[in-house]
C-alpha cells in the first residue's frame, strides 16, 4: 500500500478518534457528534483494507456503530430520554460492540504499520489495552452516578487516553506524509 494513501487513511482514524472523545454540548445536544467519527472511520478502513485484509470486516460493523450512535444522538435531538430499560440495553450492546471494534481496529492497525515498517506501535498496542480496559469497566452495570469521584477519574483516563491515541496517530500520519519520496508527493 502506499505511504500516502496510508497516511491519509490514518488521519482519518486520528479524526474520527477526536470526534468520540470529545464532546461539545449545546444544551444537551453534542455537537461534535460520535456518529461523524465513524463515518470518518469507516472511509479509513475502506482505504486501509489492501494493507490488512482484515480490516475490512470492520467496516459493516463500523456502520451498524454510526447508525446506533446517530439514533440516540436524534434521539437527544428530539428530546427522548434514554433512561427506558431497552435503550439502556441497547446502549450496553453498542458499548460491547464498540469495545471489540475499537480494539480490533487498533490491533489491524498496527498489523499494517508492522507490514509496511513504521513505528509507534508498540505505544499504539498499549493505548489500545488501556483503552479496552477503560471501556470494559466503564460498560459494567455499575450506577456510575453513585460513585462520582471514581466516574470522574476513569473519565478523565478515557479522555486522556483518547487524546494520546489521536496524538499518536497524527504523529505516524505525519511521520509517513515526511518519508514520502519526492515522486511520490507530487501525486
Amino acid at each position: 500500500m502506499e505511504r500516502k494513501k496510508m497516511a491519509h487513511a490514518i488521519g482519518l482514524i486520528a479524526w474520527g478518534y477526536l470526534f468520540l472523545y470529545f464532546n461539545l454540548n449545546l444544551g444537551s445536544l453534542n455537537i461534535i457528534p460520535s456518529w461523524v467519527g465513524y463515518l470518518l472511520m469507516g472511509k479509513a478502513i475502506k482505504e486501509l483494507k489492501e494493507a490488512s485484509p482484515a480490516m475490512g470486516l470492520l467496516g459493516p460493523l463500523c456502520i451498524l456503530l454510526a447508525a446506533l450512535e446517530l439514533w440516540f444522538w436524534t434521539l437527544t435531538l428530539i428530546g427522548i430520554n434514554s433512561q427506558h430499560y431497552l435503550l439502556q440495553l441497547l446502549s450496553l450492546l453498542l458499548a460491547v460492540a464498540a469495545l471489540y471494534f475499537h480494539f480490533q481496529l487498533l490491533t489491524n492497525l498496527v498489523e499494517a504499520l508492522g507490514r509496511a515498517g513504521e513505528t509507534w506501535r508498540k505505544e499504539l498496542l498499549n493505548l489500545r489495552t488501556v483503552r479496552t480496559v477503560l471501556a470494559a469497566v466503564m460498560a459494567l452495570p455499575v450506577l456510575w452516578k453513585e460513585h462520582f469521584a471514581v466516574t470522574v477519574i476513569l473519565a478523565i483516563a478515557g479522555v486522556l487516553v483518547g487524546i494520546s491515541i489521536s496524538a499518536v496517530l497524527f504523529w505516524i500520519r505525519n511521520a509517513l506524509f515526511k518519508s514520502l519520496c519526492p515522486a511520490e508527493e507530487k501525486e
